[in-house]
């Protein structure tokens, strides 16, 4: 398996990871705190889009200066934990401010698109990008339906884990691919092809 199948079975984990509670906040609103405003879902989903826009170029920043694959170590496992701190959120304000930290962390696995661009010669781009569309989609459908069903057998808690577990599955592959020497740095600014 080569860095760019790592990489993309990350990106399938982390859309899916992404998408287990979205389609589902009402009914996870209401069941965890008894809230059913829609009015509330709506500003709340607003809220991940905006924390998500207003880091991610905190992380390109970064990224210029850090490996990305070294970087999605700590900001998956931060993602991870403060997605199990969700779960100890006593109320709906906690599990705001808890949440959108989280968002805010697993928002670097963003990294991974232009990092795979870097790594792929550019008569590739067109079937990178066209593979690439397909993952988000087909996650997007496929973390939708794992939601669904974690959320009516198990439950809000175990939705909470599901998501964490995403974080954590992608910080063990970053973790995996820099001790085997599969990385491929790309802060030098050189062309690199992956494995």
């Amino acid at each position: 398996m080569n860095l760019r199948s790592h990489i993309i079975t990350m990106t399938v984990l982390a859309v899916i990871s992404d998408a287990i509670l979205i389609p589902f906040y009402p009914q996870f609103f209401s069941e965890r705190y008894a809230l059913d405003s829609a009015v509330h879902v709506g500003a709340y989903v607003a809220a991940i889009s905006i924390a998500v826009m207003c880091t991610l170029p905190i992380w390109a920043r970064v990224a210029r200066r850090v490996e990305p694959l070294y970087l999605l170590v700590y900001t998956q496992f931060a993602a991870g934990t403060f997605s199990l701190l969700c779960d100890w959120a006593p109320d709906v304000q906690t599990y705001w401010v808890l949440s959108m930290l989280m968002f805010m962390c697993k928002s670097s696995y963003l990294l991974m698109y232009p990092y795979m661009m870097r790594l792929t010669p550019k008569d590739e781009h067109a079937a990178t990008i066209g593979v690439l569309s397909v993952v988000v989609h087909f996650g997007a459908i496929f973390g939708a339906v794992v939601g669904g069903l974690v959320l009516e057998a198990w439950g809000p808690r175990a939705s909470i884990y599901a998501m964490a577990a995403g974080d954590f599955f992608q910080m063990a592959v970053c973790m995996y691919l820099i001790r085997s020497g599969k990385i491929v740095p790309v802060t030098s600014g050189a062309h690199a092809q992956a494995a």
